[in-house]
């Protein structure tokens, strides 16, 4: 986790220009909590709520995933942190124990900011019947870890959640090979024989539900026939399972975690996350 700096400060000290509100949700995740008196909802990058107060310190960050351990939240807490800006290491738990009435997972982390400053964090991670859970992340300095922990174990004392919505048409029209070309768009006429040439990576998508992603530098290797004896290409693929959120939400699963990415299809067009994918015929 990368180190505190000037940016997460802001957000923890700006005045709060958000109308006040109580009850948020998470459309297509079906997933809803109340908000702590004070605290506003700031920002709302992705599937993640930024939340902040005009009068109290610190910061929480919220998110729903397909999360049904410890270990599905674990891949992410390294991204939520990113957005934080926290350093740390784990200095309580992970713990067992109910909140909400739901299985849960709670543990608190210690870093240094820049200027050798302290900083604290904790986390919730509550896992639904669903098959779907929710993180809360907190932080703040030191001498108001107390308060925050209490504010961050008050909102997610009120999480409630019901089914996800689950997009099966998307899903059935995502079948097949989607390449994103380095030119910005596919070729006038793709060589039978060397059809990935020029391809910036690529998915790969099946109707039981599973995908496979490959990187320019995998689909070389593979065309040398040398992609299963490089150790070094571990991170350019990854194979696991999908599904999709209704309101446009792909969720990633796989042993590197799970990535949830916005997703536009157009007919042959693929919009992930802001890359453009066109489908292999």
């Amino acid at each position: 986790m990368r180190t505190l700096h000037a940016a997460i400060i802001a957000l923890m000290l700006a005045p709060a220009l958000c109308e006040a509100q109580t009850e948020r949700d998470f459309p297509g995740w079906n997933v809803r909590y109340v908000l702590p008196a004070t605290w506003y909802v700031r920002q709302t990058p992705g599937r993640l709520h930024v939340l902040g107060s005009d009068s109290e310190p610190g910061a929480l960050f919220v998110a729903p995933g397909l999360y049904t351990s410890f270990e599905d939240v674990n891949a992410d807490l390294g991204a939520f942190a990113d957005i934080a800006g926290l350093a740390g290491r784990e200095v309580e738990g992970p713990v067992d124990t109910t909140i909400a009435g739901y299985r849960a997972v709670v543990a608190s982390y210690t870093g240094v900011g820049r200027g050798n400053q302290t900083v604290q964090a904790r986390m919730a991670a509550l896992f639904t019947e669903h098959g779907t859970g929710v993180v809360v992340l907190g932080m703040s300095s030191a001498d108001q870890y107390w308060f925050l922990k209490q504010k961050l174990h008050e909102l997610a004392g009120t999480v409630t959640a019901e089914p996800p919505e689950i997009d099966l048409v998307t899903i059935a029209l995502l079948e097949g090979t989607w390449a994103n070309y380095l030119a910005g768009r596919p070729p006038a006429q793709e060589a039978a024989d060397d059809w990935t040439r020029g391809v910036g990576d690529l998915y790969e998508f099946e109707a039981s539900g599973h995908y496979r992603w490959k990187s320019s530098v995998y689909l070389a290797a593979e065309a040398r026939g040398d992609a299963l004896d490089a150790p070094r290409l571990a991170d350019q693929h990854e194979s696991g399972t999908f599904t999709i959120i209704a309101g446009g939400t792909l969720v990633l699963k796989s042993p590197n975690g799970q990535r949830a990415l916005v997703i536009v299809l157009e007919g042959d067009r693929l919009g992930l996350s802001g890359r453009t994918y066109y489908k292999r015929r």
